[in-house]
């Protein structure tokens, strides 16, 4: 009984140990690049602040702020190509029909506006699928990235009632572009002279995983980069010279492989990286002659289909037609591979490039006249050629091959690839431990059986002594029959 009882204890723990294995490998958390899931404590020495992404079917990102005097939490998607924290809104009479979590500059005694509550700025927003133009007040409050950390005064633009947040996974955009042309800080600018940061820049990784509902699997962090990507190589892309956004030359695009390129004739010259997008956005001209190179090159017909959307034939799901697409930004080459770029839907493949650019004079800012003063302005460097269309926009699909660092004091960011999960090897493992978690199961079972028909039935010991009696007497009787037939013979 003690060897069985062992067995069943062995048995319990094995199961306990071997579960909390499986919730490990199955937890995309655990194949963070960073060592940490959770917002870092400004206090260590390292000077960077973490932040954790919720991924949404690769659609959108969003993690946490702490704004205003009493530390609401604020979801927002961190947007490398908007100059603004923004939230909505700023109307203490509003009814708040979304429940969204809203900042009232009236009930905050750390928020002060700006320019008094008639002044108003316009926005373009450039992440949604159309643009779309905010309108709002600026003004400063207090923000902090966790209840430990030190807050920091920062220009929020609080938006009027009347514009919403176009998303149910987040309450609002934390602007991350290079400069605004308000000579207002930016949030690099606000943590570095806070000394919370030593360097104005940040790493970010955007997870891939399309299934993927709030896995906090992706992160952005302050004053650095993840120290997995300590001793990687980097490409260096110079960001145009006083540019608003992290904008860079755009030299070529190439469908292919180093040996076997084949170029696309664009007319965009510039690229925007901006990780509030989804897609990669061009204008309708540029994605018409990628589909003819696709054609041409590699006999793939895509066309619109009833949402505008581009679909591409790949039966089965078969993808291993297509090429990777380059860009070749600053003269530096970076590839995406097929399964970035396209959405893979039964036996065709959605294609994750838009030509939504149709009216790019949407997406700068125009200069100021007339009673929109405030409406934000800029000189033509600082718009790098957007009115005249020449841009793309390189959104989520490109980002999540890349780990990138976005440095505001060198004006540049780099490139390195993404450490990724192996996806196929942790399929299969998967499998493995179903089934093996399966028969462990039915062992279980089979031993508490035993255990409980063995160690918890109660025994009789009346029964018990009328059982030896009678064994006994039958043992007797066997001797005298033996005895008497030893005698008869």
């Amino acid at each position: 009984m003690i060897k069985l009882n062992c067995k069943i204890i062995s048995l319990i723990l094995l199961s306990i140990a071997f579960s909390g294995l499986c919730s490990t490998l199955s937890d995309d958390s655990a194949f963070l690049p960073s060592e940490q899931a959770s917002p870092s404590d400004p206090s260590e020495p390292t000077f960077t602040l973490t932040i954790p992404l919720a991924n949404y079917h690769n659609q959108e990102y969003s993690g946490e702020l702490l704004i205003g005097s009493d530390g609401k939490a604020f979801k927002l998607n961190f947007d490398t190509g908007f100059p603004w924290i923004w939230v909505s809104p700023d109307d203490a009479n509003i009814s708040n029909t979304d429940s969204k979590p809203t900042l009232h500059c009236n009930f905050s005694s750390s928020c002060h506006l700006l320019a008094g509550p008639e002044a108003m700025i316009k926005e373009e927003v450039m992440y949604f699928p159309s643009s779309e133009t905010i309108k709002g007040y600026l003004a400063t409050d207090n923000v902090a990235f966790h209840k430990a950390s030190s807050k920091v005064n920062q220009t929020l633009l609080l938006s009027k009632s009347t514009d919403s947040i176009q998303s149910e996974h987040y309450d609002g955009v934390c602007g991350l572009s290079v400069k605004n042309d308000k000579g207002q800080p930016s949030l690099l600018d606000t943590l570095h002279s806070a000394q919370l940061i030593k360097q104005k820049v940040f790493g970010l990784y955007l997870s891939d995983n399309p299934e993927a509902y709030g896995e906090k699997s992706s992160e952005i962090t302050f004053g650095g980069i993840n120290p997995n990507y300590d001793k990687v190589d980097f490409v260096d892309v110079k960001v145009i010279p006083d540019a608003m956004y992290w904008q860079v030359s755009l030299d070529g695009i190439y469908l292919g492989t180093s040996n076997s390129f084949s170029a696309v004739t664009v007319q965009a010259t510039t690229a925007i990286v901006a990780s509030g997008i989804s897609n990669i956005q061009m204008m309708s001209e540029d994605l018409t002659a990628f589909k003819n190179v696709l054609q041409t090159s590699y006999n793939i017909a895509c066309k619109y289909n009833e949402k505008k959307d581009v679909v591409c034939p790949c039966p089965n799901g078969d993808i291993h037609r297509y090429p990777n697409i380059t860009f070749k930004l600053d003269s530096k080459m970076l590839s995406i591979p097929p399964s970035l770029y396209l959405e893979v839907d039964e036996n065709y493949c959605v294609l994750l490039l838009e030509g939504s650019l149709e009216n790019s004079n949407t997406y700068f800012r125009q200069p100021p006249t007339g009673a929109d003063s405030a409406v934000e302005g800029g000189n033509a460097n600082q718009r790098g050629g957007l009115e005249k269309g020449t841009f793309l926009v390189l959104g989520g699909v490109f980002l999540r091959n890349y780990y990138t660092l976005f440095d505001a004091e060198e004006k540049k960011m780099s490139f390195t690839p993404a450490i990724r999960p192996p996806k196929s090897m942790i399929t299969t493992l998967e499998v493995i431990y179903m089934i093996f978690g399966a028969f462990i199961l039915v062992m279980f079972v089979v031993f508490v059986g035993c255990f409980v028909q063995i160690c918890l039935t109660k025994k009789n010991p009346t029964m018990e002594k009328n059982g030896l009696d009678k064994t006994l007497m039958e043992r007797k009787t066997t001797l005298s029959q033996f005895v008497q037939g030893l005698d008869s013979n």
